[in-house]
């Protein structure tokens, strides 16, 4: 998949990101077909993509290819992106380089299913560094025994989930506060 075709998917569907996925081809079918003992067979996940990345790459792409500047110039930087920007485009999706500050999580399906809403929160969106900070995730992929991913839920996922059960918890609250008789 191209990094044109992946453009192309990300804005067919009206989304910003998405997991990449590595399935296996003809040639690794046949191989496990004929040995009966393959290369592993499911889709691998290997990241993520989104469009902030692509940009990114974009950007380097074009440094790289001006000897390490960017035009500053509005027509110049133009010109340049007309250029150089279909040969990126035509570059395979797996040559792009994930950031640094990967802000998205994996998570098995069996865990998924036993995991609740504040464990979720707590866990995975907002999970413990190293050095005792909170490291953000805005995206979590569920992904099961063969690394398929199934699910992906949004930290907004997650904020209604949580307003969800807090509104049910008043909610339950106001009615047994206005069914109790009252006191003197």
């Amino acid at each position: 998949l191209s990094i044109n075709a992946a453009l192309a998917k990300l804005a067919k569907h009206g989304i910003l990101s998405a997991p990449m996925v590595l399935s296996p081809d003809l040639e690794d079918l046949e191989e496990a077909g004929v040995a009966g003992e393959g290369p592993e067979l499911a889709p691998q996940l290997l990241g993520w993509v989104d469009v902030a990345a692509i940009l990114r790459g974009l950007l380097d792409h074009v440094k790289a290819a001006l000897g390490g500047e960017v035009p500053t110039g509005m027509l110049k930087l133009m010109a340049a992106l007309e250029e150089h920007g279909p040969v990126f485009a035509a570059k395979p999706l797996v040559t792009l380089s994930q950031p640094a500050g990967e802000d998205r999580a994996l998570l098995f399906a069996p865990d998924a299913a036993a995991a609740s809403v504040l464990d979720a929160l707590r866990d995975h969106f907002l999970r413990p560094a190293p050095d005792g900070d909170a490291r953000v995730v805005h995206r979590l992929a569920v992904f099961d025994a063969h690394g398929e991913v199934t699910a992906v839920i949004t930290q907004m996922d997650g904020a209604r989930a949580a307003a969800g059960t807090l509104f049910s918890f008043f909610f339950f609250f106001l009615v047994r506060l206005c069914a109790a008789p009252p006191t003197l």
